[in-house]
């Protein structure tokens, strides 16, 4: 586990971090953009990006197919479903405190009912999905009306 959180970082450091790192703390800074290179960190299983001020992430995140929990919460991102859908293994992910739209909202539901289990925290509550939940989209609906901008 690397720990970089509370650090006031602006850029994510270009110190050689080592590609067999599984856990990354980053939270807390004031990170705004993520280099594409981000996506070299291969063996990632738990990222903690929550409370920066990221809107957007590279397009080589979606190369980090070992990651199981993300945390994206409060940072100002407006969409991440594209970077996220080739994730296979994410079983957590945290979301709460980003302007995300409705379709993108509806493109996370679409991408957790493709899942056997993803949990994703939307609204400050955890929303799972499990097979035998039924109709996840009208459970949803009124759970995040408040999220939406």
């Amino acid at each position: 586990m690397l720990n970089l959180s509370y650090q006031s970082l602006g850029i994510f450091p270009t110190c050689d971090i080592d590609r067999h790192l599984r856990k990354l703390n980053l939270s807390h800074n004031k990170l705004k953009q993520l280099p594409e290179t981000f996506g070299d960190l291969i063996n990632l299983t738990h990222l903690l990006l929550n409370d920066n001020d990221l809107s957007s992430l590279p397009t080589t995140f979606k190369q980090l197919k070992k990651l199981q929990e993300l945390d994206l919460s409060n940072n100002k991102l407006k969409g991440l479903s594209e970077n996220i859908a080739d994730l296979k293994l994410l079983e957590r992910l945290f979301v709460e405190g980003n302007p995300l739209t409705a379709e993108e909202i509806r493109r996370l539901v679409e991408l957790m009912e493709k899942r056997r289990r993803l949990i994703i925290d939307i609204a400050g509550k955890l929303i799972g999905l499990y097979k035998h939940y039924g109709n996840l989209k009208h459970q949803l609906k009124f759970r995040m009306t408040a999220q939406v901008y």
